[in-house]
């Protein structure tokens, strides 16, 4: 039984899975998973565009990719990015409860985040033609859309495993432990 999102429990629970994970899963991460979601916050608080870009925007924005039940995901995945000062305080997945719960919300197909990721499509962009949704303040993100951009880069700047990318051995061994992960935490 997974633990209540937002208690303690939960969120040591979801550090040891995070560590554990990473002790045993060498890079590239898989896109979605914990460890992915940890080398993006480093990778952004490494980043000395970001540092500058980012500094005076203070807020948590929930990102929502959706499901691809191939894949074994079958619902929308989320994750939430707490940004402070130049920096990312928090990175993880979430219930798909707490992402409607942020401040910000960006949400969008499988493929168009493997866009995103890979560097094809500026998040953004795909947010103003309509391809991809955003809810929250929009002028305020305006405001910081330098800071909001370079997140977007970020992104696809490191190294990155698809599940289309395994082996069909691995690809079930992913689903498995993938679904466990969710039972786990309730994400």
């Amino acid at each position: 039984m997974a633990a209540k999102y937002g208690t303690k429990k939960w969120d040591d629970t979801y550090e040891k899975i995070l560590q554990e994970r990473l002790e045993s899963n060498q890079e590239p991460y898989i896109l979605g998973t914990p460890e992915w979601v940890y080398k993006y916050r480093e990778t952004i608080n490494q980043d000395d565009e970001y540092k500058e870009v980012g500094k005076a925007w203070d807020t948590v924005m929930a990102m929502g990719i959706g499901a691809k039940p191939e894949y074994g995901v079958y619902e929308d995945l989320h994750l939430k990015v707490c940004l402070s000062a130049g920096t990312c305080t928090e990175a993880k997945l979430i219930p798909k409860e707490a992402a409607d719960e942020a401040p910000y919300f960006m949400s969008g197909t499988y493929e168009l985040w493997q866009s995103i990721v890979r560097g094809e499509t500026e998040a953004l962009k795909a947010t103003i033609q309509g391809d991809m949704t955003l809810r929250g303040d929009l002028a305020k993100v305006m405001k910081y859309v330098g800071a909001a951009k370079r997140l977007g880069e970020l992104a696809g700047s490191f190294e990155a495993k698809w599940p289309e990318d395994l082996s069909p051995e691995e690809l079930e061994a992913y689903k498995a432990d993938f679904n466990a992960l969710r039972d786990q935490l309730g994400f």
